[in-house]
């Protein structure tokens, strides 16, 4: 079984505490070698002693039982999910800020076992410039700064300030298919492959960039209109799949695609269809120029090597 790790340090960054918990919190192992009574434990929550329970800012959560003591203020959105489970009942995969929102680990490094050290990052829109060091969130980085400041954009800068709901995105890796978005056990998780474009009928090439757009306009249509996506989506129209495909491509694929210059003039939008496209290997997030190599371009500020491409969900 997997477990949940911590230390604590002193000043001079001599470990003081150790705490091993099971994947859902509760403590499995408890090392103290100093006086200090911590009470910042499972997530850095505060424990109360005397209940045993754990204060996340939204509810209180009882790590014995692995459920929370109130109902979760989202759970309207998720009538799949037990309102009362801790993320959706996978620890391995997530970790509950403050008892409505989630995280998702991305690999950061590897040890000398070849094992992925994960990591996590949220980005709110102001926040840029605390990004870790990592390909991935670069290249997500670039692709939002590329297509707001071109005037496009608009459904990743309204998730980016969304304080009510976590847009969870992870990387789609190039033999498990295209980039997509999908409610998954409740969350809103979208799956972007930053290095391959959509060649459409005509010969255009929509870039990474625009494509994540186009997902985050799912994203936010799931998330403010339930139903009406639910309904789209179940609107078989031919060429376009569904209804909500053919809302998305007309509308926020199209203001972006025109915004980043990759398409051409007298075409009224992105594409006419939702089928019939083809995955390419492109430069970068923001390019639309076919690559012939699974390395970057040179002249690309995100160069990176063949191989060290990682980010992970594990």
């Amino acid at each position: 079984m997997r477990e949940n790790s911590s230390y604590l340090t002193d000043i001079n960054g001599v470990p003081t505490h150790y705490y091993g918990y099971l994947p859902f919190g509760e403590l499995m192992v408890e090392h103290n070698n100093s006086n200090y009574d911590n009470v910042y434990k499972f997530n850095g929550k505060e424990l109360d002693e005397q209940t045993g329970y754990y204060y996340y800012g939204a509810r209180y959560y009882d790590p014995t039982m692995s459920i929370f003591l109130s109902v979760d203020p989202h759970a309207e959105k998720y009538p799949n999910i037990n309102p009362y489970v801790y993320v959706a009942n996978n620890p391995i995969m997530f970790i509950d800020p403050d008892g409505r929102d989630i995280r998702i680990y991305y690999t950061r490094a590897r040890d000398t076992n070849g094992n992925a050290i994960h990591g996590s990052w949220v980005f709110n829109g102001e926040n840029a410039a605390s990004a870790p060091k990592n390909q991935f969130v670069r290249d997500f980085l670039d692709a939002y700064n590329y297509n707001v400041n071109n005037g496009g954009g608009d459904n990743m800068k309204s998730a980016a300030f969304d304080r009510s709901e976590m847009y969870d995105l992870t990387e789609q890796r190039e033999a498990m298919g295209g980039s997509s978005f999908y409610p998954i056990d409740g969350r809103t998780v979208i799956l972007w492959d930053p290095l391959h474009g959509l060649q459409v009928e005509n010969g255009d090439v929509l870039s990474p960039a625009t494509i994540l757009e186009h997902e985050f306009d799912h994203a936010n249509s799931y998330v403010n209109d339930t139903a009406g996506f639910i309904k789209r989506g179940r609107q078989t129209l031919h060429g376009y799949t569904d209804a909500e495909e053919k809302r998305v491509i007309m509308g926020s694929e199209t203001k972006t695609a025109r915004a980043n210059g990759e398409i051409s003039a007298n075409k009224s939008q992105s594409r006419y269809s939702h089928e019939g496209n083809t995955r390419v290997p492109v430069v970068s997030p923001t390019s639309n120029k076919i690559r012939n190599t699974k390395d970057r371009s040179s002249g690309h500020s995100n160069q990176i090597s063949k191989g060290l491409y990682n980010y992970e969900r594990n």
